[in-house]
């Protein structure tokens, strides 16, 4: 089975997010992709808590091959490689690729244990333009996804979110007055 470890800081998760789940499942690129949001630590500008970065990716994931993580959910920064490590320990038949956009395998080298990320496992990289970088153990999807940035949306004008996201998460957005919405 080949199974998909997308991470990210889902902050929040929008419809490009959503399209590039299911594609990655519809073109059996994947028979299962498991979504990990960032834990807290992570070093990321106007981050929301774990709990509702997670529960905003339960009500729009519902698919029995798409799971929701809590692996990072911990009080310390988890690498990308000790997820990866993680999710082959736990599916130790199953051949683990790690989903990341073009934009981040530019930055590969300053991931921690970059070589033994390429050594070890698959990258799925989605393209966001026609310039992506070409690497070893790179396979990049054909798919098309809007460049949708979370930064863009966090700044969003409320009557305007419907452009970006799903409605459940706008009402999720609005209910709990994330990001000043």
């Amino acid at each position: 089975m080949k199974i998909g470890i997308y991470g990210g800081a889902f902050n929040p998760p929008h419809l490009s997010h959503i399209k590039i789940v299911k594609e990655l499942l519809n073109k059996k690129y994947l028979d299962k992709i498991i979504i990990v949001p960032v834990g807290n630590y992570y070093q990321k500008d106007e981050l929301i808590n774990f709990k509702d970065r997670y529960n905003m990716l339960k009500l729009i994931f519902k698919d029995k091959n798409i799971i929701i993580s809590d692996f990072e959910n911990q009080n310390k920064i988890i690498y990308t490689y000790q997820t990866l490590d993680y999710f082959q320990n736990k599916y130790k038949d199953d051949q683990i690729y790690f989903i990341t956009g073009a934009d981040n395998i530019k930055q590969i080298t300053s991931w921690k244990k970059y070589e033994y990320i390429l050594d070890n496992y698959k990258i799925l990289g989605i393209p966001r333009n026609k310039k992506t970088p070409k690497k070893d153990n790179i396979i990049y999807a054909n798919i098309t996804v809007k460049p949708i940035s979370s930064t863009e949306i966090r700044k969003t004008e409320k009557d305007k979110l419907s452009k970006y996201l799903d409605k459940k998460i706008i009402n999720y957005i609005q209910k709990k007055h994330l990001y000043n919405k």
